[in-house]
């Protein structure tokens, strides 16, 4: 059975049932006296406003009291002084578990980051036995040097005798419930905010919401079928926003815009990126015209287009937004068009280092400037970075980082330095 952690989301089990939320309070805290710090967090959550009457399956938030998280904020303000920037920590439920072999990915656009690594297993090990027990679902933070890149749960676990005895496993950010699932009632909302859709939804899946766009207009009318998967439904509302959905390290769900921030540094073919890449132009990915409808029926639906000029062929793509108005229509028109160009033209980069010229840990959303020949932009053009993989194996480290040029995400026609005259 899992147990309860201060600060992450916890499902309740068949065991609870009898303890109610002051069994819970005595696995997470060591007392049960503290089970309505639990009940108060988790109103909203619960089926019944009995803190003795729980039910399996229900997911809930251990809150972290303030005692806890000072004395833990000093014991990780001590460790992280003394880590090597090099160096990639895998802390499971406060344990701290040493890995010489990992792949690290994190998205901008996807909902959910992952990693996937491995680790020595002698049969004799008990803490690598329990910690990477099949489905017990763990929780963890990732760690490069003292930057935090990850926060979530150990879901897949292979045991392997390739290369000797080893427990394989994969991690993804607390997303990834919201993810892989479908959504949850109510499947239609009325004159309701981005903002408040998306945290309704990410509600029943105990995770918190991030919301970083400037402004959060209210949609006359949004619908889901009982089919659709929940972030798949927050991401096309988003879009429609001119918005993106991704995570944050601490694994909340993250509503945001590209940044208009600094370049981290200039990289240099030749010098700072090396090895085989390659950039494609996929041109059956856009089209001359892209036009958005609204959901009212008949020929009360009022429609929006946005062409894209590089596109010198007839083609043309229609599809539905929860949009009623005309200018929010327009700009889901608009941001389709500037997205299926980021789509045709977004390519890997692989670089020396895990750190940007800055110093600082390469992040997703953030901008770096490009010098490349085989990129066609031999005097520099800045892109957007959407995705960064960082893997060791062993004493080799390396990294890649996934490009856009940044406008691919703003609904404005694409500035595309390969088109410059």
């Amino acid at each position: 059975m899992s147990r309860p952690v201060p600060g992450q989301p916890y499902t309740v089990t068949e065991v609870d049932r009898d303890k109610g939320l002051t069994g819970i309070s005595e696995r997470a805290y060591g007392d049960g006296t503290k089970w309505r710090r639990i009940f108060d967090a988790n109103r909203s959550r619960l089926k019944s406003d009995d803190p003795n009457l729980i039910f399996p399956g229900e997911i809930i938030i251990i809150p972290v009291l303030a005692e806890i998280n000072a004395i833990k904020k000093g014991l990780r303000e001590d460790a992280l002084s003394r880590r090597d920037p090099n160096t990639v920590f895998l802390e499971i439920e406060g344990e701290t578990v040493p890995v010489d072999e990992i792949n690290i990915q994190t998205f901008l656009d996807t909902g959910a980051d992952t990693f996937s690594a491995s680790v020595a297993w002698p049969l004799d090990d008990e803490k690598i036995t329990r910690l990477f027990k099949a489905y017990s679902y763990r929780n963890f933070e990732l760690f490069i040097g003292d930057n935090l890149v990850m926060t979530g749960v150990i879901y897949k676990i292979t045991n392997s005798l390739q290369g000797g005895r080893r427990k394989r496993f994969t991690g993804f950010s607390l997303t990834k419930d919201m993810v892989d699932s479908t959504i949850n009632p109510p499947y239609e909302e009325k004159d309701v905010t981005l903002k408040k859709r998306v945290e309704n939804i990410a509600k029943a899946f105990g995770v918190a919401v991030q919301y970083d766009l400037p402004s959060d207009s209210q949609f006359k009318k949004v619908t889901a079928e009982p089919e659709q998967g929940a972030f798949d439904h927050v991401q096309e509302l988003a879009k429609q926003r001119g918005g993106l959905v991704s995570s944050t390290p601490q694994g909340k769900v993250w509503v945001t815009q590209t940044t208009n921030g600094r370049p981290v540094g200039t990289l240099t073919e030749g010098v700072d990126f090396v090895g085989e890449f390659s950039i494609e132009f996929d041109g059956t990915q856009r089209f001359n015209g892209n036009t958005a409808k609204g959901q009212s029926p008949g020929r009360n639906a009022k429609v929006a287009t946005a062409k894209d000029d590089v596109v010198k062929r007839a083609r043309f793509k229609t599809f539905s937004v929860d949009d009623t108005t005309e200018g929010d229509i327009q700009k889901a028109a608009e941001w389709r068009r500037s997205k299926n160009a980021a789509d045709a033209t977004s390519s890997t980069l692989p670089v020396t280092s895990w750190y940007a010229p800055n110093g600082k840990l390469w992040e997703k959303n953030t901008l770096v400037t490009i010098e490349s020949g085989t990129m066609e932009c031999p005097n520099g053009f800045t892109f957007l970075i959407k995705s960064v993989s960082f893997t060791l194996a062993g004493t080799s480290k390396s990294a890649e980082l996934g490009i856009v040029v940044p406008s691919s995400y703003t609904g404005k026609q694409v500035e595309e330095p390969w088109l410059e005259v």
